[in-house]
């Protein structure tokens, strides 16, 4: 199946989401000597509704495909997703039907305790341990071992309260999303029931059952308008095609299953840090600090469907049409189960990794000016963005050239802001504020995409294209090499206080937000085709427009000014 960007003849889904809670919380502290221990526990009884109706609304993709489906006279060339529409070719219909509600109460537990230590009048250890229970509807796995042991200590070397060096360490859960619950319940097979049966069929499936003779028999029986739908398509309308909808007994040919693996757990972040702080003259100090964060088990999606295949002589892993030995019988050679679109499983197998380097000052110069800024050097990479399909991965069986700067990663950030006040009794030129802040940081990377099913694995998003040098592939670009767009900024307050006596006073204020109006796009168009030719600077082009490969799609916002007043009284 050609596979490109989807427009939607009939919606998609409808959510409802309801999330309510009774929380509990309980602590008590003891002195002893030089010890204050402090002990406590908490007690929330989540109330999850989730009401999604998944693929309800029943959708049909349209993309570009090959010229020749329509004319052999067009086999040198290609229709558009509209050309499509108007055509009658959808890509794909998928449709859900059943009982879209998943919901439950769930616990979440939490006790803690914790001692700080004054050892020496210039040092203070603190350390404690938390333990966690966030319970889980089935089949969704509750861990029982989310420990967070926590340290940390203060020291003032020098017994003047002008230097002090601090340091920590500790270890924390993420709480699970509810969706998680849902999605492994209604769209999984527990004990041969499908809560939500679903119906997937392609421009490629044979005789009554093809998405293109779904859509154009059910457009002309008036059951599908365009632009407007005029209902939702029934299963009583699917039975012409051959098409049992049913939450039990043998699937519908490439249902799509969401499992969860035996394994899986709350997402841990160890954290570390170590800095000081110098009073460098009365009212000016200067800091540094370092920072680490480890995180792992987070959640990641995966097609356990595919099987382990070879690297192919393009340098990568091929499935369904682009493996010649997957074609007709020999698609077991492909997917383990070939009546399955996807078998998806959320596992926890994902880490993340940050270090960053803060610099800050701050300074009070008498009574009208003060500044402040800070400046961070850091890098943070990942394997994964998010956990949805969108962000699963290229090689589905082979994760390690995941890994990557991540899409949030910003090597530089500074910021730096004062606060001036006119120091003259002038009845004109007193009681003015002058704030200005100037903000700027490098750019966050972005991942190149294919925008179609490279590798044949049936997954789109994630796939990227291919390196070709000198006419030969060389693989998958690796992910996240795009360098994104730096952004700075001016912003400006001025405020005039009018005082009438001690209890009134008026303030008027000006705010003008990128002040000289600089140019900061934000995002950039990342579908960029099958091939690209080089993995080096690759970046926004101002020339291209933003349908096109690497074109800006959107900036941030232009010069804003707002006036305020505030009376007081």
């Amino acid at each position: 199946m050609p596979a490109s960007a989807f427009s939607t003849a009939t919606s998609f889904s409808r959510v409802s989401i309801s999330i309510a809670g009774t929380r509990c919380v309980d602590n008590f502290s003891v002195v002893s000597g030089n010890h204050r221990l402090k002990f406590g526990g908490s007690f929330l009884l989540r109330d999850g509704y989730f009401d999604s109706k998944t693929f309800f609304g029943g959708r049909f993709g349209f993309g570009t495909l090959p010229g020749a489906l329509v004319s052999p006279q067009l086999a040198t060339t290609s229709i558009n997703a509209i050309q499509s529409l108007d055509l009658g070719l959808p890509q794909s219909y998928q449709q859900g039907f059943g009982d879209g509600i998943v919901g439950g109460k769930l616990p979440y537990y939490s006790v803690y305790g914790q001692d700080t230590w004054k050892a020496l009048p210039n040092l203070t250890f603190n350390y404690g341990l938390r333990y966690e229970i966030d319970t889980r509807r089935e089949p969704l796995r509750t861990f029982y071992g989310n420990y967070g042991p926590r340290v940390g200590f203060a020291w003032d070397p020098y017994s003047e309260g002008k230097t002090i060096i601090r340091g920590g360490y500790g270890m924390f859960y993420a709480q699970i999303p509810f969706v998680i619950d849902y999605v492994v319940q209604s769209l999984n097979e527990i004990d041969g029931f499908r809560q939500i049966p679903q119906v997937l069929t392609t421009i490629n499936t044979a005789g009554a059952q093809s998405a293109v003779n779904i859509f154009r028999t059910l457009r002309a029986q008036g059951v599908i308008g365009i632009p407007d739908t005029v209902r939702t398509i029934t299963p009583a309308d699917l039975a012409q095609f051959g098409i049992n909808v049913s939450q039990t007994g043998p699937r519908n040919p490439l249902t799509v299953l969401f499992r969860t693996d035996p394994t899986y757990r709350n997402p841990r972040a160890q954290q570390g840090s170590i800095g000081f702080e110098q009073e460098v003259t009365a009212g000016t100090s200067f800091s540094a600090s370092y920072v680490w964060a480890l995180t792992q088990f987070i959640t990641r999606a995966r097609d356990i469907n595919l099987r382990n295949r070879p690297i192919g002589p393009r340098g990568i892993r091929e499935w369904g049409a682009f493996a010649p030995d997957c074609a007709g019988a020999g698609i077991v050679n492909c997917f383990i189960n070939p009546t399955l679109f996807q078998e998806i499983i959320y596992e926890s197998a994902a880490s993340a990794n940050y270090n960053g380097l803060l610099i800050e000052f701050q300074s009070q110069i008498g009574r009208n000016f003060a500044i402040a800024g800070n400046y961070t050097l850091s890098e943070a990479n990942d394997q994964v963005t998010d956990y949805n399909s969108d962000f699963r991965a290229f090689d589905q069986t082979f994760d390690d050239p995941e890994y990557s700067l991540s899409a949030f990663h910003q090597k530089h950030k500074f910021v730096i802001y004062s606060v001036i006040t006119t120091p003259w009794r002038n009845p004109v030129l007193r009681d003015w504020t002058f704030t200005p802040i100037i903000r700027a940081n490098s750019g966050r990377p972005f991942n190149l995409l294919a925008g179609a099913d490279v590798n044949g694995d049936r997954s789109t998003n994630g796939d990227r294209p291919l390196l070709r040098l000198n006419g030969l592939d060389q693989g998958a670009i690796p992910r996240n090499v795009g360098k994104g767009p730096g952004f700075m900024t001016v912003d400006l307050r001025v405020m005039r206080r009018f005082a009438f006596n001690e209890n009134m006073s008026l303030d008027l204020t000006a705010e003008a937000f990128n002040l000289f109006n600089r140019l900061n796009f934000s995002s950039v168009n990342n579908t960029v085709g099958t091939f690209w030719p080089t993995t080096v600077d690759v970046r926004g082009n101002h020339d291209v427009g933003p349908s096109g490969p690497l074109g800006f799609t959107s900036a941030f916002d232009p010069r804003r000014i707002q006036l305020g007043a505030k009376f007081r009284f």
